[in-house]
C-alpha cells in the first residue's frame, strides 16, 4: 500500500529538479521507513496498479497509472553524412550545369556540327 503524501513529496521534488534517489534518501532521514519510500518511488517510476492511502481519510484509493512512452529526441545527423549529403547535390548541380551549356553550345554551333557528319 502506498502513501499518498510520500508519493506526493517525491513526485514534487522531482518536478523541483532533484533525482529520485535524493528525493527517496531525504525522505528516509526525514524518518520515514525505506519499505514505504521505496514502494512510492516504484510507484511513480513503474506506472503499475497499486492502492494508495490516504493518510488524512485513512481510506484506500486504487491508482492505475499508465507509464508514458519516453519521447525521443531528433537525432542530430552526423557532420559527415552532411557533408555527404551536400557533395552529393553539389555534384548533381555541376553536372546538370555541364548538361545544359552542351545544350546551348549544340544549338549555336548546329551548322558546324552537322557538317562534320556530312
Amino acid at each position: 500500500m502506498v502513501r499518498e503524501d510520500i508519493v506526493a513529496g517525491l513526485k514534487n521534488a522531482v518536478e523541483r529538479g532533484y533525482s529520485l534517489e535524493q528525493a527517496k534518501q531525504s525522505f528516509i532521514s526525514a524518518g520515514y521507513s525505506k519499505e514505504e519510500v521505496e514502494e512510492a518511488s516504484n510507484f511513480i517510476h513503474g506506472g503499475s496498479v497499486l492502492s494508495v492511502e490516504n493518510k488524512e481519510t485513512g481510506m484506500l484509493k486504487t491508482t492505475k497509472t499508465i507509464q508514458q512512452p519516453e519521447i525521443k529526441k531528433p537525432e542530430k545527423e552526423p557532420f559527415a553524412n552532411k557533408l555527404k549529403r551536400n557533395f552529393k547535390i553539389v555534384l548533381l548541380i555541376i553536372i546538370l550545369m555541364v548538361l545544359i551549356a552542351l545544350l546551348i553550345m549544340t544549338l549555336i554551333f548546329r551548322d558546324k556540327i552537322i557538317g562534320l557528319f556530312s
